[in-house]
């Protein structure tokens, strides 16, 4: 009973700081929380399949049609869906226990990917386009499923970029380019997925290219990458800043696996209708939300029913408090 109590205890104390260090840091890393075999039996699996689909392909899909390339995205998905070792790894139980302690509410996951390669993303936070209603009840987890090789690009991370560049950017966009709120207010009206992102796009890339670095520079802030181990994982807020190094040598894998993570009671809020405190429309109206599927292992999100939510949304009119006449 006293051996109870105690491993409680301990376990209690590491959520406590793996908790403090995503509020304070914006991430975390994890060491060795995913088992080594159910690491090889997922890439071993999921390998066999990618050799049946792409026989003679190479790593490009450069030379791939879109109906192949619909059939593997589909068969993909279906195995990140199905095979048992991958939901395993995925559904981890200590790590779905400190999400408990972190969310108060059983935690929902959508959009499992495994990548064997760098992806080359520039400086980034997932916040632009869609926002959940609490930073703090959104995560997403980048899981080593090998000894990660400095020079094959690691993920890299801004610590307190959440609090420091995050928190402001909107406010910041909207200062530097006030024209960026007329064009939401156009948005307001239904409009289509191709026709805002024409109107938005521009925007959003002065940002990625623009303001997320400079930010970074003059704060004198740090860009950290962890050398990871085979079964590391780092959990890090939807709103910190990060990217990916540069990769020195293209032809090293770099295999991982990531997902994200909310609580139950998320909804999401499009840039339509929230844009930092100048243009702050969340209601239930305005909302994005989609079906939640409890299964064996736990609570998921079917990423085909979030992407078909957030299509729908543009089909709707933002709802706007009505403006009291002088």
């Amino acid at each position: 009973m006293n051996l109870e109590i105690s491993d409680t205890a301990v376990r209690q104390r590491e959520h406590e700081s793996y908790n403090r260090s995503l509020d304070e840091d914006g991430f975390l890393v994890w060491p060795r929380l995913i088992p080594e075999p159910l690491i090889d039996a997922h890439l071993s699996a999921l390998e066999n399949l990618m050799r049946n689909l792409t026989v003679d392909k190479g790593r490009g899909t450069e030379q791939m049609t879109r109906e192949e390339l619909s059939v593997i995205k589909r068969s993909r998905a279906s195995f990140h869906r199905e095979h048992q070792p991958t939901l395993e790894l995925i559904f981890n139980r200590e790590l779905m226990d400190f999400l408990r302690y972190r969310f108060g509410d059983e935690p929902v996951m959508r959009q499992p990917q495994t990548g064997l390669y760098q992806q080359h993303a520039p400086i980034h936070t997932e916040s632009l386009d869609i926002k959940p209603d609490s930073f703090g009840g959104e995560v997403r987890i980048w899981c080593a499923l090998e000894n990660v090789n400095p020079d094959a690009g690691p993920v890299y991370y801004v610590p307190r970029s959440h609090n420091l560049i995050s928190s402001c950017l909107e406010e910041r966009l909207s200062k530097d380019h006030p024209d960026f709120i007329d064009v939401l207010e156009r948005l307001t009206e239904p409009t289509t997925h191709a026709a805002y992102g024409a109107a938005t796009g521009p925007f959003f890339k002065i940002v990625k290219e623009e303001i997320l670095p400079q930010l970074v520079e003059q704060m004198g802030l740090q860009r950290v990458a962890p050398i990871l181990a085979k079964g590391d994982a780092v959990i890090f807020r939807t709103d910190v800043v990060h990217g990916t190094s540069p990769c020195v040598n293209p032809s090293l894998t770099r295999k991982y696996l990531t997902a994200f993570w909310t609580r139950t009671s998320t909804r999401w809020y499009h840039t339509r209708s929230w844009w930092g405190p100048k243009w702050d429309f969340r209601s239930a109206e305005n909302s994005i939300v989609a079906p939640i599927e409890q299964f064996a292992l736990g609570s998921r999100i079917e990423f085909k029913d979030y992407y078909e939510a957030y299509l729908t949304s543009f089909g709707r009119r933002i709802l706007m408090p009505q403006r009291s006449v002088e």
